[in-house]
């Protein structure tokens, strides 16, 4: 009778024992010390009300007789409308007082946090429908709660969700669950692994998404240029892809963004996924088939229901179950095609392999290191180090077999290439020299003919459309010089004098010979018809267009125009060198650089004009390219400063013997060589 006695007792007071447990389960014991290094999840029956009422989050309010719910609305949500409160007891041992712990949250709707009835921290903005609530994912991002000289505390959760009652099938759908979750975790502890999460989640994921697109750009390039390698292809596309998932997971798990564009970036994600190992598979089947199998297809179709059904169901339901599915068949048909390779001794088979059998075997590592310790501590050295190893053996065998493949094409393609030259290099030898003497001998005649006709045809032209005197002024002294190079590059210069008003162009056609004599020919006649114009820049437009509409094709004509009228001159240039004008009274050379397209090349291009004053004794030169670009033996250019400096000593002088002076220099420098361009001189002095 005693034991009977003794075991009913037992029972009966595990019964009350159990009633007051479940009576208090919603308060939490909490010691500091455990906190460093556990992480206490809030996850059990919470105290919950229905509603919004301020006075709810006050420690002296008595909530024993509101309903339970959990956080994370398993199975009941239809005790959920959108919005309430949610309160739980937090008992803590002596020595926690006075010292602080660190909570953190994560949910997709909003939230308040009031601890011992003071606003914590908010996430969003609770609201009590959609205008006025604001979504925010608090990304698990510590806040940090004092405690006092208490030993009981009430943590009151404002919340909200708007959207799991609006669209609730949606938010099944797409998002974890319509609740909160809660941790609570020493605050050192808390904080030195969320930096270092955060740290190394950072760098692996850039590191990682970088060096992926590094490898896709690489291998596109590859394929562009050589089109035919179509594993190139399907090897950038893989690395683009795996790349893309990374950055997008770095992404979703370190910023805030609406849940429409948080939806987006899953969806990508799971599509990105599907097509890493689609691409993975095409590139296998590239490399060691002739043409795409009937396997590959009934993947491609697998994956393409994949990608439906997401629109369909859950897609926690296509990422849990038919994505694990998916790769684990991808990853067994590509060992499939290895290992027949291998045994088929195709070339280079066991580089990928290799990648692939790493690959298998590091991550049966880490899921045997999770099996017996029960964690996986991602954020110490030798785990991240294990991660990427086995994240980049595939991808670095894929490159090396690349790689190698490559380098033995080009060797082979040498090899051949040697082969054939050798084998052809004798009996072409003879024939080659004989035919090309005789082609020679008839080139060179040839040659020199048509270069000789051309060139008198040329120098005849390009005379012929030259002044036949020099203009004679009252108030202007003029000197004019021309040099012809071997091969005529078109000088052009020309005068037309009107009631006393001077005009003046020198020009240079681009091409040489004929081509350049035409050009010349065709801007003389425009120049007549525009000469007596006052408006040099619209001369300058419209002998631009003439020419433009001529279809001169590659030609041009640099040229530029003056206009003198009394002691008052004009100047505008469509990309002829600086005129320079010789001040007496200050004994200094100026320079006038305008800058402008070639006549003929672009329709309506904003020339600039100079206006300025000659005083008597001042003197213009104007001059041809082919003078700063004169060579001399040491292929060394005259230039522009040393042409300056040239004219400022002689500038005192006539115009004529200014130009004898001038053809000494071009003696001096140039040598014994012959001009590479035509010179031309045009020198003006205000008497």
């Amino acid at each position: 009778m005693k034991k009977i006695f003794l075991f009913c007792f037992a029972i009966a007071a595990f019964l009350v024992s159990s009633l007051i447990n479940a009576q208090y389960r919603d308060t939490v014991n909490v010691q500091l010390d455990s906190l460093k290094e556990n992480t206490v999840r809030l996850d059990s029956v919470w105290r919950y009300h229905l509603g919004d009422d301020s006075t709810w989050a006050s420690p002296d309010y008595s909530s024993s007789n509101w309903d339970t719910l959990r956080t994370w609305f398993d199975g009941d949500e239809t005790k959920w409308i959108g919005i309430g409160w949610f309160r739980k007891t937090i008992v803590i041992d002596s020595a926690s007082r006075n010292k602080s712990i660190a909570l953190s949250m994560f949910h997709f709707g909003a939230s308040e946090i009031y601890w011992n009835g003071n606003l914590a921290h908010k996430f969003g903005v609770v609201g009590a429908d959609t205008a006025t609530e604001e979504n925010y994912q608090p990304l698990r991002i510590p806040i940090i709660l004092n405690l006092d000289t208490n030993l009981v505390y009430t943590l009151a959760i404002r919340y909200s969700n708007q959207k799991s009652i609006i669209d609730k099938r949606w938010m099944n759908k797409w998002f974890y669950g319509n609740g909160f979750k809660v941790t609570l975790r020493d605050v050192n502890s808390s904080f030195r692994t969320f930096t270092m999460q955060s740290r190394i989640g950072s760098g692996v994921n850039f590191g990682i998404s970088g060096l992926y697109y590094s490898l896709s750009i690489l291998y596109f390039f590859l394929f562009v240029f050589y089109a035919r390698r179509v594993e190139n292809l399907y090897y950038s596309l893989f690395t683009l892809f795996l790349g893309l998932v990374f950055t997008l997971v770095y992404v979703v798990n370190s910023f805030f963004f609406s849940l429409i564009y948080f939806v987006l970036f899953q969806i990508l994600i799971i599509i990105s996924t599907l097509l890493i190992f689609l691409f993975y598979l095409a590139f296998l089947n590239s490399i060691f088939y002739k043409k795409t199998t009937k396997i590959f297809f009934l993947f491609l179709l697998f994956a393409i229901i994949n990608g439906l059904l997401l629109f369909v169901y859950a897609a926690d339901d296509i990422v849990n179950i038919l994505i694990p599915v998916f790769s684990v068949l991808a990853t067994l048909e590509g060992l499939r095609i290895i290992i027949l390779a291998i045994k088929n001794k195709k070339q280079n088979a066991w580089i990928i392999g290799g990648g692939v059998i790493s690959f298998a075997a590091l991550i049966v590592v880490v899921f045997a290191v999770v099996f017996i310790t029960g964690k996986l501590q991602i954020n110490s050295l030798f785990y991240t180090a294990l991660f990427v190893l086995g994240l980049f053996s595939i991808p670095l065998s894929m490159s090396i077999y690349l790689a190698k493949d490559i380098a033995l094409t080009n060797k082979n393609l040498e090899k051949q290439l040697e082969t054939v030259k050798e084998l052809s290099a004798k009996e072409l030898e003879h024939q080659k020299k004989s035919a090309e003497l005789e082609l020679k001998a008839e080139r060179e005649k040839a040659e020199n003919e048509r270069k000789t006709k051309e060139l008198e045809d040329a120098r005849e032209l390009q005379l012929s459309l030259l002044p036949k005197k020099i203009p004679e002024l009252s108030e202007y002294e003029i000197a004019v010089h021309m040099e012809t190079a071997t091969e005529v590059g078109g000088d052009y210069y020309d005068f037309h004098v009107q009631n006393n008003k001077l005009t003046i162009a020198i020009g240079d056609a681009t091409g040489h010979g004929l081509n350049a004599g035409t050009m010349v020919t065709a801007t003389k006649s425009l120049f007549n018809n525009f000469a007596e114009k006052d408006d040099i820049l619209d001369s300058l437009h419209k002998i631009s267009l003439s020419l433009k509409k001529m279809n001169f094709r590659f030609l041009s004509m640099c040229l530029a125009l003056l206009k003198i009228e009394g002691n008052v001159v004009k100047i505008s240039s469509a990309g002829m060198p600086p005129a320079y004008i010789y001040r007496k009274g200050k004994a200094k050379v100026d320079e006038v650089l305008l800058k402008g397209m070639p006549l003929g090349t672009v329709k309506d291009f904003p020339y600039k004009l100079v206006e300025t004053k000659l005083e008597s004794g001042d003197v213009l030169f104007l001059y041809s390219d082919g003078f700063p670009e004169l060579f001399n033996a040491e292929r060394e250019l005259l230039g522009y400063e040393k042409i300056k400096e040239e004219f400022k000593k002689i500038a005192t002088d006539t115009p004529q013997n200014i130009i004898e002076n001038l053809k000494k220099v071009i003696v001096s420098w140039k040598g014994n060589l012959e001009i590479n361009d035509d010179i031309t001189f045009v020198v003006i002095k205000k008497r």
